[in-house]
């Protein structure tokens, strides 16, 4: 069963009132958020052994995860999903998501996952925007973004790659051969984003990720010896570096190249959320096959890929003032409710239905978080 929140269901509300619509106090959502790191990530650290999980995060201090809730998180299928393909094709996070791109989609599988990488892209946006609320004094409408971008991962992006059967829900050796070709797909694509960038900030940071991604892809590929029992065995995790996400006046750059670090697909910001995602979702199933070693791998760079966000993100420029970041909401849903217009088209023009039904489902929900964020924009302008 779908998760869904009153989020997406009443009409828009406001801070507290949004909260209090959601079951969630102000006072208990400020407790549950509150750490020196912005954007925490929900990884299976905390289904490992208290020495193995310490080995993962950054300090003690760090903040309860509020989206490991128990009973708000489907399940990694245990069999292959009708809709799965036997490949996983040219690298998901590269997706063309522009609504007019659907009549290009020849199977709902294709769909499913171009939809899913918007859907991690969106989580990490709101999670972005919410840091600098809380940074900005602005609580209750943190604790909004951070509601809507749960069901933007936990919901949406879940029931999407459930349905799509991309990964798998048992088999280690299966999931480790996709990330091997996704994170060597992905170092390709930083570096071509470095060799588009204007300076040298920009091309240094690109490349960096871009050995980042190599650096995975070697490790996974240990790791995929290991499990078929060719050679070693599974590697420690690599060291990982922090980034603090920063509030920036305004954008760093504008045009083509912006829109390559921070699209909802086909981009920088996008592909760290489709990997981040990735490995969350593979540590998971790790661990409950009882591969605890491999767990912490991917843990670990699933832990790197959202300090890789959070680092594209500060060279971007991508979060910005709370006003300035409704705005930008308000157009990720409106681009949302026109690509699942269209996806939900084409399924019923492929021949599936039900598809095409998750699809509507999700445009209302996406529709609902486009109301709520633009009655906080009106809040927020009026003063109140």
């Amino acid at each position: 069963m779908r998760i869904r929140t009153a989020l997406s269901r009443k009409p828009a509300l406001a801070g507290a009132a949004a909260l209090a619509a959601l079951g969630i106090s102000a006072t208990s959502a400020v407790s549950a958020s509150a750490s020196s790191s912005p954007m925490p990530s929900p990884s299976a650290s905390s289904m490992l052994s208290p020495s193995a999980s310490s080995m993962l995060s950054p300090s003690t201090s760090e903040r309860p995860n509020p989206r490991s809730t128990p009973g708000t998180r489907l399940s990694a299928p245990a069999s292959p999903s009708p809709y799965a393909s036997s490949s996983p094709g040219p690298y998901i996070a590269l997706a063309n998501t522009d609504p007019s791109a659907a009549s290009s989609y020849t199977n709902v599988n294709q769909l499913l996952n171009s939809a899913a990488v918007t859907e991690a892209a969106a989580y990490q946006q709101y999670y972005g925007y919410a840091a600098a609320a809380d940074q900005e004094g602005y609580t209750d409408l943190a604790n909004v973004w951070r509601t809507v971008g749960q069901v933007e991962h936990q919901d949406h992006y879940t029931h999407e790659i459930t349905l799509s059967g991309l990964y798998s829900g048992s088999d280690n050796i299966a999931n480790l051969r996709i990330a091997i070709l996704q994170a060597q797909e992905a170092a390709k694509a930083y570096e071509r984003w470095a060799g588009e960038a204007p300076d040298h900030e920009a091309a240094h940071v690109l490349r960096k990720v871009a050995e980042r991604q190599t650096v995975a892809a070697d490790l996974l590929t240990q790791a995929l010896d290991a499990l078929q029992g060719q050679d070693g065995s599974v590697p420690a995790a690599p060291e990982i570096e922090y980034y603090q996400v920063k509030v920036s006046p305004e954008p760093h750059y504008s045009g083509t190249f912006f829109t390559e670090l921070t699209g909802a697909s086909n981009s920088a910001l996008a592909a760290a959320s489709w990997q981040w995602a990735e490995y969350q979702w593979m540590a998971k199933v790790a661990v409950s096959t009882g591969q605890a070693d491999l767990g912490k791998l991917l843990s670990a760079l699933e832990i790197q890929e959202q300090q890789n966000w959070n680092w594209l993100s500060n060279l971007a420029g991508y979060v910005n003032g709370v006003q300035l970041n409704l705005q930008e909401s308000i157009a990720s849903e409106q681009g949302a409710i026109d690509m699942y217009t269209a996806w939900a088209t084409r399924s019923d023009q492929l021949g599936n239905p039900s598809v095409a039904s998750t699809f509507r489902s999700i445009t209302t929900d996406e529709q609902g978080h486009h109301q709520t964020f633009t009655t906080e924009l009106a809040q927020v302008q009026s003063g109140n």
